[in-house]
């Protein structure tokens, strides 16, 4: 039987949604100390 494949994109998605606030938040961290 196969996992639900629409689960994992699901999954995949929040980890990379969650990768992107990660790098917006470093990145205006790093702003932030140089202004």
């Amino acid at each position: 039987r196969q996992k639900h494949p629409k689960l994992f994109e699901k999954q995949r998605l929040c980890t990379y949604e969650e990768l992107k606030q990660r790098a917006v938040y470093y990145c205006s961290a790093h702003l932030t100390i140089h202004m």
